[in-house]
């Protein structure tokens, strides 16, 4: 850009200036910091410390049954931490690339939540030492015995196997750090070109790093469970189920801070949980069709190494805990929140959000335990212990960080906007 001299000269930022919140929105959003304080120590210890003591005690009976079966609950737990985490630090992505106005009253929910990533990487270190008996592609004599292994064996193996996944968690705790400490600095310093910029900039960047290492650990830590068995559509099938788990997640997260007073119908309106509700509602049916589709392709094509993996998944209560799955994760979303009201209703969304990540359990429970199980029940009641650990630790830290920092980021210039959102249809 020149001026009429023919100068060069520097262009404006494109960056609004911060508005200053009105005495009326800041009385909304006012919240008393001891009350938070309070909420966030009785989240961790009587939500979160008794579910830990009930994980470790049926973790505890689940060993004791037998250390494989414990190893492969553990595996289902791990996934579950990894997908609920990653979908809500999808979330807050999607929500600076889209530059979205009625999710910033739940960005910082998604933030917090978004950092239980770190605890999903803290649980990896056990899995590496644990790979030998869940991954059959690192038993040498399995390998010896195909000649496809060993042509894969450039790609699956320890070495390779562990440092892709200790390069993703660090690109992952490293993302999720920079959006919640940028989300931070903004409300403190309340800096004339506000960190959103720089997190909208960063957005993109991490959803081509979420595609890429997302459809590697599905490789990774599921696919290989069966090392010869292939489907282009599996790697679609988990994005769906990690977006689906951090929508559910972030929903029951959001609708007990409204319950409690801390984000209160006056800042998370109906209009607010309709979006959230869609947003279900939306990958629920993605979910089932992907789910569909990769069935209908390997039924059609009738290939014999590739519908081996559904004939495994039909046998010691497999079939039952599929459908099962189906009704958790499709079916009863679809046909409940199909309606229009239902889609604002806390106690239908809290069903139905339950009911979804209850699906995803069932569902890691179905792609796992047949390839390490093969003989014993899908679903046990002892297999919960695992994950009953991992999801207390995460409430823990949820808790904790809800009593340390606000809600809502108040330095966005978008919050008015979103505070006073509707849906207009």
């Amino acid at each position: 850009i020149c001026n009429a001299s023919g100068e060069r000269i520097r262009p404006r930022s494109r960056c609004k200036p911060m508005r200053e919140l009105s005495p009326e929105i800041r009385k909304v959003i006012a919240v008393d910091s001891s009350k938070q304080n309070s909420w966030g120590k009785q989240c961790a210890l009587f939500v979160g410390a008794p579910l830990l003591l009930l994980g470790m005690i049926l973790s505890i009976i689940n060993y004791a049954g037998g250390p494989d079966r414990f190893i492969a609950a553990y595996h289902v737990g791990f996934v579950f931490l990894w997908a609920l985490s990653l979908g809500s630090l999808f979330f807050v992505a999607l929500h600076h690339a889209a530059g979205a106005v009625w999710s910033v009253v739940v960005r910082r929910v998604a933030e917090i939540m978004s950092l239980g990533i770190i605890l999903a990487g803290i649980f990896y270190l056990p899995l590496l030492f644990l790979s030998g008996r869940i991954f059959p592609w690192l038993d040498p004599d399995v390998v010896a015995q195909s000649t496809l292994l060993q042509e894969k064996s450039v790609y699956l193996n320890f070495p390779f196997f562990a440092a892709r996944g200790l390069g993703f968690f660090l690109l992952w705790i490293l993302f999720a750090g920079a959006f919640f400490a940028w989300s931070l600095h903004q409300d403190r310093n309340n800096p004339t070109v506000p960190p959103r910029y720089e997190a909208r900039r960063l957005a993109p960047i991490f959803l081509l790093v979420f595609a890429f290492s997302l459809a590697l650990c599905a490789v990774d830590w599921l696919m290989s469970l069966d090392p010869l068995w292939f489907s282009s559509l599996f790697l679609v099938y988990v994005f769906a189920g990690v977006v689906l788990t951090g929508l559910a997640g972030l929903t029951l997260a959001v609708l007990a801070l409204r319950r409690s007073g801390l984000l209160g119908a006056s800042i998370i309106s109906a209009d607010h949980l309709y979006n959230l509700g869609g947003l279900l509602f939306a990958f629920s049916c993605f979910w089932g069709y992907i789910a569909l589709s990769q069935y209908l392709l390997i039924w059609y094509g009738n290939l014999p190494e590739e519908t081996i993996w559904y004939v495994h998944r039909q046998k010691h209560g497999a079939a039952a805990a599929g459908f099962v799955m189906i009704a958790l994760r499709f079916a009863l979303p679809f046909v409940v929140l199909i309606s229009r009201p239902a889609k604002k209703s806390p106690a239908i969304l809290l069903i139905m959000s339950v009911c979804v990540l209850a699906g995803q359990w069932v569902d890691l429970q179905w792609l796992v335990m047949p390839a390490l199980q093969e003989q014993a029940p899908v679903l046990a009641v002892f297999d919960l212990g695992p994950l009953f650990v991992f999801i207390a630790l995460h409430i823990m830290l949820f808790g904790i960080l809800v009593a340390r920092y606000p809600l809502l980021p108040q330095g966005d210039p978008k919050l008015a906007s979103s505070l006073s959102f509707e849906v207009k249809i």
